[in-house]
């Protein structure tokens, strides 16, 4: 029984591996992305499918790379964005036959130009532009696009022609993203790599920081280890699991952050902290010990009556035990405090 309290010691710190693991995992799962993004970006590209013969073919899906010959090009009837020259915006395009929507920046709009200008050239000499072949990937239209494109269809043709029944049949249900290839679809791909490798950093940091921790407890009290863990196995300590917290007859032993000893003997001032988030309170205790070093310890949510007795229990047991320590955060505890550290600062030149 009393073995098992320093196994426990142990075991809560090597589950510092679990979380090495798990950033190499994350490591592991970002590289696989950017891999697989290279090797979309050095896929070899095939000639375009019609966008007629993709439609037809009654199998729809997007990020097929298509093309289409443009005669007719009207101008923008809905536009994404926030006003800058990334926005996507939308355009009715006929290749002589069928219409479609075509998806275009304000280059590749200007590219178009002429098309365009014939489109809404009412003189009976205009000269007819070659079409111009326009290619990129299916892309399904939004609803929100739909519903302005019957609208502006309709208002083009002056009658009512188009509606969300036949809007299929009229126009399909996807579009042209025009200038892109299924090289340059890879957003899922990246958004994987780039989250896996901010929470890899995450957890890499939380180790290091768990694992120098504890180095650096294990080697100030190399000494005192052995009489470390017999007092954590001696029947008088208390032991809060669930906080990582044991409270022996003279050490006070956390594990949230690494392994971190603190003398009681040394606890010069502690007091509670308590901060408030969402309406959620949280709750820690600061201790001060005589090398003028802070800790926060025993940090919890207290979000019923049972964390909050705990919490109580937890501060009382180590107040019972630190009987010379200043208890509180009051003026004359902090002014007292000022005045030790100004000491140490004095002592230290």
């Amino acid at each position: 029984m009393e073995e098992e309290k320093k196994l426990k010691i142990q075991k809560k710190l090597k589950r510092n591996n679990g979380i090495l693991i798990g950033a190499i995992i994350l490591f592991l799962l970002m590289i696989g992305m950017i891999i697989w993004i290279y090797m979309i970006q050095n896929a070899k590209l095939e000639d375009p499918h019609s966008m007629h013969d993709v439609i037809a073919s009654g199998v729809e899906r997007e990020n097929v790379y298509v093309k289409m010959d443009a005669q007719l090009l009207t101008e923008c009837f809905a536009t994404y964005g926030d006003g800058s020259s990334t926005d996507k915006r939308y355009y009715f395009a006929s290749d002589g036959t069928y219409t479609y929507i075509l998806n275009l920046t304000v280059s590749q709009f200007n590219e178009m130009k002429t098309i365009y200008e014939f489109t809404y050239d009412a003189s009976e000499d205009a000269i007819v532009p070659d079409p111009i072949e326009v290619t990129g990937v299916t892309a399904f239209i939004p609803t929100d696009i739909r519903e302005i494109a019957i609208d502006a269809y309709n208002e083009m043709m002056e009658e009512e022609l188009l509606t969300e029944e036949n809007f299929d049949e009229y126009i399909g249900s996807m579009c042209i993203q025009v200038g892109t290839t299924p090289r340059d679809n890879y957003v899922w791909q990246f958004v994987i790599a780039f989250t896996a490798g901010v929470m890899g950093i995450a957890l890499l940091v939380i180790y290091l920081n768990y694992h120098f921790t504890t180095k650096k407890t294990l080697k100030k009290y190399a000494n005192q280890m052995d009489e470390i863990y017999q007092e954590v196995e001696a029947e008088e300590t208390n032991i809060y699991n669930k906080e990582k917290l044991y409270i022996t007859k003279n050490y006070l032993l956390d594990l949230n952050t690494g392994l971190n000893i603190i003398k009681l003997s040394e606890i010069e001032w502690m007091y509670p902290h308590e901060y408030r988030r969402n309406g959620i309170s949280t709750k820690s205790i600061v201790v001060v010990t005589s090398d003028g070093k802070r800790s926060q310890i025993s940090k919890m949510e207290v979000i019923s009556k049972k964390a909050k007795e705990t919490f109580d229990e937890i501060y009382n047991k180590i107040s019972e035990k630190t009987p010379n320590a200043m208890n509180g955060y009051t003026k004359e505890n902090i002014k007292a405090m000022k005045e030790k550290d100004k000491e140490r600062k004095q002592n230290k030149i």
